[in-house]
C-alpha cells in the first residue's frame, strides 16, 4: 500500500497537479493547476482559466490528479471529488496564501533568471483577477512505480 504520509509529504513539495475531467460525451480534458494548499483530507487548486474543468467540475465532480516524484520516479494517482469555490466562498485564507504562492514563485522564477542567465518574457508569476479554487476532497491515491507495479489505497469512503 502507498505510504500515506509519504505521498502527502510529497504533494507539499509539488506546485502543479494534473487535473483530469471529462465532458458529457465523454472527452477527456487534463491540465495542469497550481496547487494552492493541501491538508489531511483535500488538495486546494487555482483555476485562472475558468473553461472546461471547471465546466466539466461543475456537472461531475469526480477527479483524477496524478504528478510524478522525480526522485523515485514514481507517479501518483489522487482519485476524488471537487466543489468548486467562487467568489464568496474563496476565503480570506485563501486568498491570502494565492498572494503569498504568487510572491515566491515570482521570486523563484527570478532568482532561476539569474542564475541561469536564462530570458523569461515575463518573470513575474501573476493571476488574473478572477479565479477560481477547486477544492478536492481526496478519496483514493494510487502510486504507480517505475517498474509498473500499482498500489491503491483509499483515503476514505467514496
Amino acid at each position: 500500500m502507498p505510504a500515506v504520509q509519504e505521498f502527502r509529504k510529497l504533494l507539499h513539495r509539488v506546485q502543479f497537479l494534473h487535473v483530469a475531467t471529462a465532458s458529457r460525451d465523454g472527452q477527456p480534458n487534463a491540465v495542469p493547476k497550481l496547487i494552492l494548499a493541501v491538508d489531511d483530507d483535500a488538495v486546494y487548486l487555482v483555476d485562472c482559466t475558468i473553461g472546461k474543468t471547471w465546466e466539466n467540475l461543475k456537472r461531475d465532480p469526480k477527479v483524477s490528479l496524478s504528478f510524478v516524484d522525480e526522485e523515485s520516479l514514481k507517479g501518483y494517482q489522487i482519485n476524488g471529488n471537487a466543489v468548486v469555490l467562487e467568489g464568496e466562498k474563496i476565503t480570506p485564507e485563501l486568498r491570502k496564501l494565492l498572494e503569498e504562492k504568487e510572491v515566491a514563485l515570482t521570486v523563484k522564477r527570478i532568482l532561476s533568471g539569474i542564475h541561469t542567465k536564462k530570458k523569461h518574457e515575463d518573470f513575474e508569476m501573476g493571476m488574473s483577477d478572477k479565479f477560481v479554487v477547486f477544492k478536492v476532497d481526496l478519496l483514493e491515491v494510487v502510486e504507480v512505480g517505475y517498474k509498473g507495479n500499482l498500489q491503491r489505497q483509499a483515503l476514505r469512503k467514496k
